[in-house]
């Protein structure tokens, strides 16, 4: 499996090479974004799920970091809040076959796939729904989508606070200048 998965990194770091040298058409390149996209979020999905497993087995711990989202940060090269975002994104699909699908596809992209997965986690019924509307690329729309799902879903207003309440968290860092 390892052996695969190198060639197949061997043949788009090749294609990635040769697109540098070249200038298709722009027919051809809007097919080929469109291929590259595809398998941008296929790949996504892989880091994703394969991330939520590590956190899951813990293996973080015995490589010495403060949390799951710090290791797979360093693992990745993205930014804790980034990977807190990926970790949380594996568990929600966990309950969601349709996205977890459709992510795993390369049909929805990282950012739709955290979007559905975390309003379909609190109203799995609008899945499909929300799927569908992740079809036309429309990020913003479907964010708020998502968001209008997310209100819908808590009618009494003492649980809307709640939940606000235990959503909220603080995170530190230090900036470029310090």
């Amino acid at each position: 499996m390892f052996e695969r998965l190198r060639e197949i990194r061997e043949a788009v770091q090749n294609l990635a090479s040769w697109l540098r040298r070249e200038v298709p058409q722009a027919e051809h390149a809007l097919r080929l974004l469109q291929e590259v996209t595809a398998l941008e979020n296929t790949c996504a999905s892989m880091r994703v799920l394969l991330s939520g497993q590590v956190a899951e087995s813990g293996l973080w711990r015995k490589q010495g970091a403060r949390s799951a989202a710090h290791w797979v940060a360093r693992t990745t090269g993205a930014r804790v809040g980034q990977a807190v975002d990926t970790l949380e994104t594996a568990k929600r699909l966990e309950k969601l076959p349709q996205t977890t699908e459709a992510f795993g596809a390369g049909r929805v992209s990282e950012v739709q796939a955290r979007e559905i997965a975390s309003a379909a986690s609190v109203c799995p019924d609008k899945e499909e729904e929300l799927l569908d509307a992740a079809r036309d690329g429309d990020v913003e729309r479907l964010r708020q989508q998502c968001q209008t799902v997310r209100l819908a879903a808590v009618t009494n207003e003492v649980e809307r606070y709640e939940a606000i309440h235990r959503s909220r968290y603080l995170r530190s860092w230090s900036d470029h200048d310090g």
